[in-house]
């Protein structure tokens, strides 16, 4: 499809927080946009038009949805946003950010130290970057090479295209529609189980997106993965490692909420890029973090209470071991489990996760649409997870606790029971955010 003959585009989803950067993407460009999506006024055959050039819905609309039937009846041509996304980064010099955990930190990292590098990206991704007011865009411009001296071949092909840094999801294989010039990966785990089927299928979708990448093109992985480890063996391009220790080794202070993997990742695709290390630690002096991961939101009781976007094992882990460190009084965290199916196959690994914490608040699962099993669902609950970390803190003689609450008596429980110096970390990727009110 010629994106330059659009005119009018019709956005289905156009909340969601991928989209919604791709549509001011778009508008950006001069093309009329409209838009549904079930938080707005919903869906409606009446929003599609004879005089829209283009369809674009998010992967979490089903294909019967209304409007869908009624574009293809009036041959409307409709493409994911994985599918037109893919297209714009075959037209730009694009670094995308793969893995289960710290996509949006780290594509926010690269993206701001890009900016100001003078590069002026194109910055697409899955959450707000306070730096740009909030944003989950920046519209990119002609680079600018006056801070960095870049080898020919890179320049040119910038030069030609502009950037384009994005966070590419691996849900349903979105991000093989993506065709990058550098591919970092973070990290590779079970994850998605309602769509692969097992971690060998995991790793093969990875493989397969990594070989999206041409000979002197570059993959940037996590060298502590042993999963990735496997894939950098069987690709033909330039690869570059790097790991926590790498900003140690640089001397460079984060701030003690940062994730180092995400930071080291960041700074390994400014190598490549020749970016001055002045440039890469101002940046990582002064980022104030991303919406919802182990974001500030309010004292109470002399407490500190963050808000995170964390919903499986290995970033709650993460989570609470930065926490724990931070300090030396009580940690609670409060946790919305995402999705039952989630919630029932990485039932274990669940169980062990929240060791660092003092005590335990579990919500109400949250139901993701479209994606859940019925007979799961009478098989799994919050109690029951409850129940299975209070029996492992008693065989190992911890003295913690776990309990499931409603939403409505937790901040009831939260002012009766924090005091000074203590910290809760109200986390979850479903909408525990606007539940609890404090």
């Amino acid at each position: 499809m010629d994106l330059s003959k659009i005119k009018k585009i019709h956005f289905i989803g156009i909340k969601g927080i991928g989209i919604s950067a791709l549509a001011k993407y778009f508008k950006s460009q001069g093309i009329s946009v409209s838009g549904s999506d079930l938080k707005l006024k919903g869906h409606s055959s009446k929003n599609i038009t004879k005089d829209i050039d283009l369809i674009i819905y998010s992967p979490a609309i089903n294909k019967n949805n209304i409007e869908i039937k009624k574009a293809k009846q009036l041959k409307i041509p409709c493409f994911s946003y994985p599918q037109i996304l893919g297209k714009i980064t075959e037209q730009k010099y694009t670094i995308a950010i793969s893995g289960m955990h710290g996509k949006s930190t780290t594509t926010s990292l690269i993206g701001l130290i890009l900016t100001k590098a003078g590069l002026n990206p194109n910055i697409i991704v899955g959450t707000k970057i306070k730096e740009f007011k909030n944003s989950n865009f920046r519209l990119g411009a002609k680079p600018n090479f006056k801070k960095i001296k870049l080898n020919k071949k890179i320049k040119n092909q910038i030069e030609k295209n502009e950037i384009l840094v994005i966070e590419a999801d691996e849900y349903k294989g979105s991000f093989l529609n993506y065709w990058p010039k550098i591919l970092v990966m973070l990290n590779l785990e079970k994850e998605h189980l309602d769509y692969y089927k097992n971690l060998s299928q995991i790793k093969k979708t990875f493989l397969k997106f990594a070989k999206h990448l041409k000979k002197d093109d570059f993959l940037v992985i996590n060298k502590k993965d042993k999963n990735l480890l496997e894939i950098a063996k069987k690709v033909n391009c330039k690869i570059y490692y790097f790991s926590d220790k790498d900003i140690d080794n640089a001397k460079i202070k984060l701030k003690e909420n940062s994730i180092k993997e995400n930071f080291a990742a960041a700074m390994a695709v400014s190598k490549i890029l020749n970016i001055p290390q002045k440039i890469l630690k101002n940046v990582f002096n002064n980022f104030k973090g991303v919406c919802r991961r182990f974001d500030f939101r309010i004292e109470i009781n002399g407490a500190k209470i963050y808000d995170d976007f964390g919903h499986h094992p290995t970033e709650i882990k993460a989570t609470l071991d930065m926490a724990k460190k931070i300090t030396k009084n009580k940690l609670y965290i409060v946790f919305q489990p995402h999705q039952y199916l989630r919630t029932y196959l990485l039932f274990k690994d669940f169980i062990s996760a929240f060791d660092k914490a003092d005590k335990v608040i579990l919500t109400p699962i949250y139901s993701v649409a479209g994606r859940e099993n019925s007979k799961i669902k009478k098989k799994i609950s919050s109690k029951k997870l409850a129940c299975a970390i209070k029996k492992r803190w008693k065989e190992k003689k911890y003295n913690k606790e776990a309990i499931n609450m409603t939403f409505e008596k937790i901040p009831k429980f939260l002012y009766k029971n924090l005091t000074k110096g203590d910290i809760c970390i109200l986390m979850g990727a479903g909408d525990i955010y606007k539940k609890i009110k404090i």
